[in-house]
């Protein structure tokens, strides 16, 4: 049994050989498919346009990965990561700073605009910019 399942993944490698494969890009519409589908469910939505939509996903997501042009899907991933990479970081600061929220309070520096983080809870304090070395006062 053993032994089958090794020729099986050996003839999926020779198959895979030459083509473009998973990348970022894929990830995302295969994420975007299953997040229409769930929403398409919920809402009962059997209409012929949700379907042609979702199948037009899937075709785009297996033409990507079974494709033998690496260079153009690599430019089509690197154009994806282009706006895809700002919003990232936007979220993850974001949810970055909920979770030390309860820890630290953030400032902007009147001057040069920085974002600064400092303890909570601690009375008056007198803050400086480490970009500019404007000084302040808040309350933390």
């Amino acid at each position: 049994m053993k032994n089958f399942f090794n020729r099986i993944m050996m003839a999926m490698q020779r198959f895979m050989n030459g083509r473009y494969g998973i990348d970022q890009l894929a990830v995302a519409i295969l994420l975007l498919y299953i997040l229409l589908t769930t929403i398409a469910s919920f809402i009962n939505a059997n209409t012929t346009i949700i379907r042609y939509v979702l199948l037009l996903l899937l075709v785009i997501l297996y033409f990507r990965i079974f494709s033998k042009n690496i260079y153009r899907r690599s430019q089509e991933n690197a154009t994806f990561l282009r706006y895809y990479n700002p919003i990232q970081k936007i979220f993850r600061k974001s949810f970055s700073r909920i979770k030390k929220s309860k820890d630290y309070k953030y400032f902007k520096c009147p001057n040069c605009h920085m974002e600064l983080r400092v303890p909570r809870k601690k009375g008056k304090i007198i803050i400086t910019c480490p970009s500019c070395h404007h000084t302040f006062e808040r309350k933390s």
